[in-house]
């Protein structure tokens, strides 16, 4: 065997090597994204739950949240302001969650989970004159995303939110809700 056929051996060697090396790359690059896409589902989610969490533990907070749906542009300045502050941080997970999917990061059933949660907020009173307040601050596809939402047909017309905030402002006037 001579040189040159040891060198090309150690070509042939270096070649193999050079492949499988891509080969590896190649499987930790996938496996870092799953990783991300997780990571960036798992922030998102926490985001929302603290939202839901913080609004569940404090009934005053509560009681905001569903006058502030119901009538936000009549509430006093400080809770209109504490208002703002519940469903820009509502609408900043909502955001984050629509842009992972434009990502790849998230799959389209998020969208839904968007798109659902749009509706339970927009189609009320406050929650839609808030909106229009501050639809600017939001990011042109999103506010696309909600426009879309709420020109659907294949809604409900009566929302979960949308029936609380009438049994919260029936208890308000102390009257019976009407629920029918």
């Amino acid at each position: 065997m001579t040189i040159q056929d040891l060198g090309s051996i150690g070509e042939l060697i270096a070649a193999v090597a050079t492949i499988l090396t891509l080969f590896y790359l190649a499987l930790q690059i996938r496996a870092s994204t799953k990783v991300a896409r997780l990571e960036a589902v798992r922030s998102t989610t926490a985001s929302s739950q603290a939202h839901s969490i913080a609004i569940a533990q404090d009934p005053a907070l509560a009681e905001l949240f569903l006058k502030g749906l119901g009538r936000y542009p009549n509430l006093e300045p400080v809770d209109a302001t504490r208002f703002t502050f519940l469903m820009s941080s509502q609408f900043g997970s909502l955001v984050a969650a629509y842009r992972e999917v434009d990502l790849g990061f998230s799959s389209d059933a998020d969208v839904d989970y968007v798109s659902r949660t749009i509706n339970r907020l927009l189609r009320t009173p406050g929650g839609a004159s808030w909106f229009e307040e501050y639809a600017e601050y939001y990011p042109k596809h999103f506010i696309d995303l909600v426009s879309r939402t709420l020109a659907a047909d294949d809604v409900p017309h009566e929302t979960q939110v949308g029936l609380a905030v009438r049994i919260a402002a029936a208890a308000q006037q102390g009257v019976e809700p009407d629920v029918e």
